[in-house]
């Protein structure tokens, strides 16, 4: 009698190993974006900063302290799309033609065929990941731009305008 088992079932220390290096890319994800976003809070704070007396302006002649908030919230959502667009364009680029030509890892072939892998690695990535990380990038945009947003509410008009 046979019995139809996945590669799953029959090897739990690999399933382990995957789960653990799955874990550890998020980690590495995290940090990555936490990185993106103090990025962001840096550039936006430029921008807020060297636009005082703009913002002081557009404050004196009755603009809304929420269409501000809005104006610069909307520059960082297109700020960080424009980048995330770019950014995957380039690594479709980049991941269809290491997945043509492959990379090699022949340094590290001993270790690797020892668990069943080749030299040579071939890499891919599911279409649906790169909607995933528009949608991070959009989200780090957002909650990075809060801050800046914030500080330049607290501008008084009359002061903004007499800043150098």
């Amino acid at each position: 009698r046979f019995a139809v088992r996945t590669w799953r079932q029959e090897s739990r220390a690999l399933v382990q190993m995957l789960e653990t290096a799955e874990g550890w890319m998020l980690v590495y994800v995290a940090v990555i974006f936490l990185g993106a976003a103090f990025g962001i809070v840096n550039t936006m704070l430029m921008v807020v900063l060297e636009r005082t007396k703009e913002l002081g302006m557009l404050m004196a002649i009755g603009m809304t302290r929420k269409r501000i908030f809005l104006m610069i919230l909307f520059e960082t959502v297109f700020l960080a799309l424009v980048g995330a667009v770019l950014g995957e364009i380039l690594s479709v680029l980049v991941i269809h033609y290491f997945g043509q030509t492959g990379i090699d890892l022949s340094n590290y072939a001993e270790g690797m065929e020892s668990v069943g892998y080749s030299a040579m690695t071939y890499p891919m990535l599911e279409p649906y990941r790169y909607v995933q990380i528009t949608i991070l990038v959009v989200i780090t945009a957002i909650v990075a731009s809060i801050y800046p947003a914030l500080k330049a509410l607290k501008l008084e008009p009359a002061e903004a305008i007499r800043t150098l």
